[in-house]
């Protein structure tokens, strides 16, 4: 007996299969398999299973050798011709369904030609956004015509083999006219009311602030008021209504910044003399005012007002009338003194934009009673809970991935601060009737009454959607809500899908998350309960802002109640989708992970993801400065990585305020090349708008996203730049992701991981890491040789715990497990448990052995530790300067190491790559062009590879490691040829440009400049392509073996341009260096050139707006683009050179 060993050949190369390649241990004999019977000894039984060793020992190879040999050709294949999961896809926008069978034919055949894998179908609309126009509305999505034009979809994208992907709804937050109040998104309200004991209590309570006429009670509770210290009078602030994130205590807070907001977020929704809004002071026994002080929050704040008082707090009178005639201003108003118990302050009307018409709600920033040499209310000694609105999912952080810190952190208690204790708090709720009337035995002393209750959120509407569609966003913390919209939308739109469903129709899609914030539904009670092990009853007042306990329990339950929050979007949504999805035979990509602030646990919403999705955006002087608010792939990325997803997909090149101004090399370039270094792979370009041919040209478009749709004027030269897109696409979709660190993000709600460059586990440069989720870590994390592995291969030198120190006790066993196993972790000390559910003695048991024994490090960052281990970056490059943004990421496909490295910057770099990688040559393939060859100088010292790389501005190269060095040893000489130019091709040119868009014809260029600089509107204006044409010569001698050998050169161009010589096309440029081989089209003597150059869109519209409307030559929705726009530089500017590469 032995073990087998195969050596196979391909390519050129050995491939030795062990037993790690193929996970399979077959022990073969050497002797034959005798006929059955024919040996002694053995049975029948024996022999049969004797055979069906040797079968599945060779059924092995050859599956092995098969594997085998499509890596090492698809490698190669797949960078000419990706595969269909590799291309990119449209994010293809029905723009208020205004879309017909013609036009969905042209755009798939479209798709098809360019290079596209597919299309995701997006009915929405949103066209007249940003002041623009309003796109006509075609079918109502779910109406039988849009249905009909959905199936002939699916025919017609299985005609051209492109895969559909559906949003299962039009726009987005998930909902429409099909859901009901009773299944949208909810928010807690509450009432208060103060009462004494002992007395019976029979009255209606007030009911909580609503939206829409919906309410529904909750929980009631009542808890023992302490007595005011030193006879003070204390007071109570109320609203009529308030923004969950501007509650009524921003009146009060003695902070300018925050506000107070009004119930109402459409025209005509503030206040007026019939609906007035109004602030209550309910003080605990009568006080005398003499001035009302406002501050109001700057051409939003109140206008008519009346002020009234009450001695009873039921019947009301009036004090006086006054108005703010400047609505920038503080204000005071006087009275003589009056005497009551409660004061309303009523606002009857409001500025909006300091506009009086139509206000959509009131805005108040602080508000104060005085008299008698007092103040109300008086400045409280007691803090509030640390970001208590936030914390309670009043009010949500930042808009779109923030950092979740602040919600860790709270203040130390301070002993008889707290308003009650667990204990003392009283569930009133079986108490209350239909009617709201409570019917109740009040002990001895004074007690606090809290009526909680749940209404429609803020935002719970459907955003962006076509007409039709208007309605309520789901609650996405009840399952039976979710599965009342699946069955009465999408198993209908399943079934007509038909045969298309699981084979052209893969995947199903809602889009961005931006409900927030919410924080109720009918059974959190129930479900708090069974995830967290006590009841929310005696802490439902810190939900009212109260402090139960003390701050730190208090801070403790609020942590818990996200994290139930955040369980429910996961078990009651996400499940669900992909559940019911599964059935069919498809699979999900949902925007699961925000950005926007929702109360998630994003990276674990993602895991849940068949394809986890997010976006990025491209660069505009607008909107989303900066790459923390443009980059949100590196979560998607971590989530792929740790749950075993292949795909990390993402909307991209979204932006607001630029118009057909992205440009390609400088903008759409770098911005996809970031997001390849952080873990992305597959595009969802964003946007592509279906747009008749009736509605002209550029036609309609979204008011955001990059616009792309064969209406472009450079759509017919549009392939080369879609395959650069899909060979990077394709290589970084091979093997697995190389990161020495995995960092552990904590299990608290919200928590969203940061773009790349956030650097949480404090490695970078030159090293990656991955972001792990505490269901992963628990589920799937186990300890190999050392290192942190997954089961889908993914393995990892470190686990870094977080800086904040916040780590839960279920974690805190799981990080004890990995230590005994050998795992190297670093991170901090931990103060305390953040979950009321947690064992606080073994907590802090485990704490002690973790930290006190050494078992994790806590004084080195996580590079410290990896350079004390001897681990030298993965890739980090030198020779550049401050200046310098280089940036890579890794992969490794068996045996083989795919770098992706890129240049952010407008600028040349020539710098040296060092890759941990050794007895490989490097392999330089350029994702512009398509060329591929071995890079001709490099060196190999302590198990590292240095490799000169020269980039072009905001340049590109995947570096490959694969065949052994002494096959493709380094040669001396230059890394990289150097450019020769031979000879200038100088002007006169001709230049043609199509009268049909305003060009005059043919004229004459002396020299070469922007099209911009001319005084002839027809060519200051013109959008679309020119021809350059001239004509050079070349010398006999030029004609040698080095004659293919020759390039032309165009300097620099805006925005592309194809090379014709002797009227055979030499190919598209669209990136420095704007050069083409045309060694193979030149002939000794004359030559002729052609260059067609394109620009884009705005400088025709530009020139058409200072026109007729019927002189225009363009017809779009969009009006930004005026008379007074900036132009854009347009043309071929030169130097046009032929040269060679030596």
């Amino acid at each position: 007996m032995c073990l087998a060993r195969i050596v196979l050949r391909v390519g050129g190369r050995e491939k030795a299969l062990r037993v790690s390649d193929v996970q399979l241990l077959v022990w073969m004999p050497f002797s034959p398999i005798a006929p059955v019977g024919s040996r002694p000894g053995f049975s029948e039984q024996g022999t049969i299973m004797k055979r069906l060793r040797w079968c599945l020992f060779w059924g092995v190879v050859f599956s092995v050798f098969a594997t085998v040999l499509a890596q090492s050709r698809t490698l190669e294949e797949g960078w000419e011709s990706p595969p269909r999961e590799a291309r990119l896809r449209a994010y293809w926008w029905w723009l208020n369904g205004c879309v017909t069978r013609e036009a969905i034919t042209r755009d798939l055949e479209e798709m098809k030609a360019k290079g596209f894998g597919g299309a995701l179908v997006c009915d929405a609309d949103g066209s007249s956004q940003d002041g623009n126009e309003r796109a006509p509305h075609g079918p109502d999505f779910f109406s039988p015509e849009w249905r009909e034009l959905f199936r002939h979809t699916l025919r017609e994208a299985d005609r051209l083999g492109l895969e559909i992907s559906l949003n299962i709804q039009s726009g987005w937050n998930l909902g429409g006219p099909v859901v009901p109040a009773e299944d949208a998104t909810k928010k807690l309200v509450w009432s208060e009311l103060r009462v004494s004991g002992p007395a019976i209590f029979r009255q209606k309570l007030p009911q909580p602030a609503s939206r829409d006429g919906y309410y529904r009670d909750a929980i009631v509770v009542a808890y023992p008021v302490k007595p005011p210290a030193n006879n003070t009078i204390d007071v109570r602030i109320s609203a009529s209504s308030a923004q969950p994130s501007h509650p009524v205590e921003d009146l009060v807070d003695n902070n300018p910044e925050t506000f107070w907001v009004s119930a109402g977020n459409q025209p005509g929704k503030g206040p007026s003399p019939d609906h007035p809004e109004w602030i209550e002071f309910r003080f605990t026994s009568p006080v005398k005012i003499e001035r009302l002080l406002l501050r109001p929050r700057p051409m939003y704040g109140p206008h008519a007002c009346r002020l009234d008082v009450s001695r009873d707090g039921r019947e009301f009178r009036p004090v006086g009338e006054f108005t703010l005639e400047n609505p920038r201003e503080d204000f005071t108003w006087s009275t003589e003194p009056v005497e009551g118990l409660v004061f309303r302050l009523v606002i009857l009307g409001a500025y909006d934009r300091g506009s009086l018409e139509k206000p959509r709600n009131v805005q108040i920033c602080e508000l104060r009673l005085s008299g008698a040499g007092q103040q109300w209310p008086q400045q409280s000694t007691r803090r509030p809970i640390r970001n208590w609105a936030e914390k309670a999912g009043y009010r949500p952080l930042h808009f779109s991935a923030p950092d979740t810190t602040p919600l860790l952190e709270e203040d130390e208690p301070i002993p008889g601060e707290e308003d009650t204790t667990p204990d003392q708090v009283l569930d009133l709720t079986d108490k209350l009737a239909e009617d709201g009337t409570l019917t109740w035995q009040v002990p001895e002393g004074t007690w606090e009454i809290l009526r909680f209750g749940y209404t429609i959120g803020d935002r719970a509407y459907v955003s962006t959607c076509s007409e039709g569609w208007e309605g309520y966003a789901l609650d996405v913390l009840d399952a039976g809500a979710f599965q009342r919209y699946w069955d009465r939308v999408v198993e209908v739109l399943l079934a007509d899908a038909g045969p298309y469903k699981g084979r052209t129709l893969k995947y199903l899609h809602t889009d961005s998350w931006e409900i927030e914030p919410f924080n109720w539904t009918p059974t959190l009670p129930e479900e708090f309960e069974r995830r967290r092990g006590y009841s929310i009853t005696p802490w439902m007042p810190v939900l009212a802002g109260r402090i139960v306990g003390d701050r730190r329990a208090s801070h403790r339950f609020l942590y818990d109640f996200r994290r139930t929050v955040g369980d429910l979007v996961i078990d009651h949504h996400y499940r669900p989708f992909r559940d019911n999805a599964h059935k069919h035979g498809l699979e999900i990509h949902p925007e699961s992970g925000g950005p926007h602030a929702v109360p998630i646990d994003a990276q674990q919403c993602l895991g849940f993801n068949d394809v986890p999705m997010s976006e990025f955006w491209a660069w505009s002087w607008r909107h989303r400065i900066g790459d923390a608010n443009r980059f949100f792939v590196k979560q998607p990325a971590s989530a792929a990585h740790t749950y075993g997803r292949r795909l990390v997909a993402a909307e991209g090149f979204t932006t607001i305020g630029p118009h057909w101004q992205e440009t390609l090399w400088d903008n759409l370039k770098p911005s996809f090349d970031k997001a390849c270094c952080e873990g992305f792979n597959l595009l969802f370009w964003h946007a592509f708008v279906c747009s008749p041919q009736e509605h002209g040209l550029p036609g309609l478009q979204y008011f955001a996203g990059t616009h792309l749709n064969p209406n472009v004027t450079w759509w017919a030269k549009s392939k080369p730049f879609f395959d650069y897109i899909n060979r990077c696409q394709f290589m970084l979709q091979q093997g697995l992701f190389v990161a020495d660190v995995c960092y552990y993000y904590g299990d608290h709600v919200p928590n969203f991981a940061q773009h790349k460059r956030s650097d949480p586990a404090r490695i970078l440069p030159g090293y990656d890491y991955d972001v792990i989720t505490a269901e992963a870590l628990l589920t799937r994390a186990r300890v190999e040789a050392g290192r942190i592995v997954l089961p889908d291969g993914m393995s990892y030198r470190l686990l870094v715990l977080p800086s904040h120190g916040v780590i839960s006790l279920p974690v805190l066993r799981k990080v004890a497990d990995l230590a005994q196993a050998g795992a190297v972790i670093v991170g901090p000390r931990p103060k305390e448990s953040p979950s009321l559910s947690d064992d606080e003695s073994e907590h802090r048991r485990l704490v002690a052995e973790l930290w006190d024994k050494g078992k994790v490090i806590s004084d080195r960052t996580a590079r410290e530790v990896l350079q004390t281990l001897g681990i030298p970056p993965d890739c980090e490059f030198v020779g550049g300067d401050p200046e310098s943004d280089l940036d890579y990421i890794h992969r490794r496909a068996g045996e083989v190491d795919i770098y992706f490295v890129a240049n952010r910057n407008p600028r040349p770099e020539q710098v040296t790559a060092i890759f941990r990688v050794s007895g490989k040559a490097p392999e330089l393939w350029n994702a512009v062009t398509g060329e591929r060859q071995f890079a001709r100088v490099y060196t190999e010292h302590e198990g590292r590879t240095s490799v000169p790389l020269n980039f072009g501005p905001c340049g590109s190269w995947f570096v490959i490691f694969r065949e052994p060095t002494s096959r493709h040893p380094a040669e001396r000489g230059p890394a990289f040829p150097q450019w020769n130019a031979l000879a200038k091709i100088a002007g006169p040119w001709r230049v043609s440009f199509d009268p049909k868009w305003g060009g005059p014809g043919t004229v004459i260029f002396e020299k070469l400049d922007s099209w911009t600089e001319h005084s002839e509107p027809g060519i200051r204006y013109y959008s679309g392509t020119a021809i350059y044409e001239n004509e050079f010569e070349v010398p006999e001698s030029w004609m040698t073996t080095e004659a293919c050998q020759l390039w032309l050169d165009l300097g620099s161009v805006r925005e592309l341009a194809e090379v014709f010589v002797n009227g055979r096309s030499c190919g598209v440029v669209w990136a420095p260096p704007f050069r083409v081989d045309i060694g193979g089209a030149i002939r000794a003597g004359k030559n002729r050139l052609r260059i067609e150059v394109v620009n884009f869109w705005p400088n025709r519209i530009i020139g058409d707006a200072s026109l007729p409307a019927e002189k225009r030559l363009t017809r779009t929705n969009i009006r930004k683009l005026t008379a007074d726009t900036k132009l854009m530089p347009s043309g071929l500017f030169g130097p046009v050179q032929i040269g060679r590469l030596q």
